[in-house]
């Protein structure tokens, strides 16, 4: 036995040392904020004098979750609260359906006074965080700075039901949890389990119709009439960005446009209306359809193919 000793220390260290690697090689979730500002989850921890983030408090929302919506008064009450005490709520969206447009929207009509961010669609910080559900929270101790080990209360944020329960006054899991961690005292109750609805990360959606999608048939023609009046020589977006006048920019630059596309940050339009009226409800708006994001999504999924340059439309004709 005494032999083995050894053995077995190095086989645990070995262990360990694979563990924290993959913490620290794993991927960092870009999110967005819902004027398409991006940020890394570590970011959201400031450390200055005047402000120091002591616990992130993530709740994963959807804007057609009845539960979360029916929380927001009580979050509201509790950022409001230990604000002070450097305790910040963040409201993360999860679900495929949510694109930035919409959750800027549901922020501004639920009048939540915390952040909101768009969680990333492939390194996910929901389920680095072991999240399921809407609404779900996370509490993370970040006093010693960003460190996904360090969670310290998950689950509901009290007693009300996704089935449509009244709140039970005695079970105010999130508030005791903070009120615990902000008197430096143990919690008592730690993890409780959620309950919402289930986090469907990626919308479902039949790309079939558009199988035979080339640039020079079908997303000539889409440039044109919503991007190259921004995105051309002379213009601030191929100042900024790039100008869409050339296959090879247009291929290169294609996972970035359809991430910004699909979170309706481009094309720009900050007009708004009743969404039963959909797209069409102003003159001159440029937003693309949902057939026409899907055909650019195929576009992009089948590696983007050129097609027939004798399929492309005349050139656009711009004034001077």
């Amino acid at each position: 036995m005494i032999r083995q000793r050894p053995l077995v220390r190095r086989i645990l260290t070995a262990l360990v040392t694979i563990v924290s690697l993959e913490t620290v090689t794993a991927a960092s979730p870009e999110l967005t904020g819902r004027w398409g500002d991006t940020r890394l989850p570590q970011q959201l921890v400031s450390s200055y004098e005047s402000k120091s983030t002591k616990a992130l408090v993530v709740i994963t929302f959807s804007t057609v979750c009845p539960l979360a919506k029916r929380l927001v008064p009580t979050l509201n009450e509790l950022q409001t609260q230990y604000e002070s005490a450097g305790i910040q709520l963040i409201a993360l969206f999860p679900n495929g359906t949510d694109d930035v447009q919409s959750m800027a929207a549901y922020a501004i009509g639920a009048e939540l006074n915390f952040p909101v961010f768009r969680d990333d669609r492939e390194a996910s910080w929901h389920e680095q965080l072991g999240m399921t559900k809407t609404p779900e929270v996370v509490v993370l101790d970040t006093r010693d700075g960003y460190d996904l080990q360090k969670i310290i209360y998950r689950g509901q944020v009290n007693g009300q039901w996704f089935g449509g329960g009244a709140n039970n006054q005695k079970q105010n899991y999130l508030a005791d949890a903070l009120a615990k961690f902000v008197e430096d005292k143990p919690i008592l109750l730690s993890e409780t389990a959620a309950s919402g609805c289930e986090i469907a990360q990626h919308a479902p959606r039949d790309l079939t119709p558009y199988a035979n999608t080339t640039y020079y048939k079908d997303i000539v023609p889409l440039l044109q009439a919503s991007c190259q009046s921004c995105h051309r020589d002379g213009e601030p977006g191929a100042e900024l960005f790039a100008s869409f006048d050339a296959y090879e920019t247009v291929a290169a630059m294609a996972g970035v446009m359809l991430s910004r596309i699909e979170n309706r940050l481009m094309p720009p339009w900050h007009a708004s209306t009743d969404s039963e009226n959909g797209l069409g409800g102003f003159k001159g708006d440029l937003r693309l359809t949902d057939e026409q994001m899907d055909r650019f999504r195929a576009w992009v999924e089948q590696d983007c193919p050129p097609g027939d340059k004798n399929a492309a439309p005349a050139a656009q004709e711009w004034p001077s």
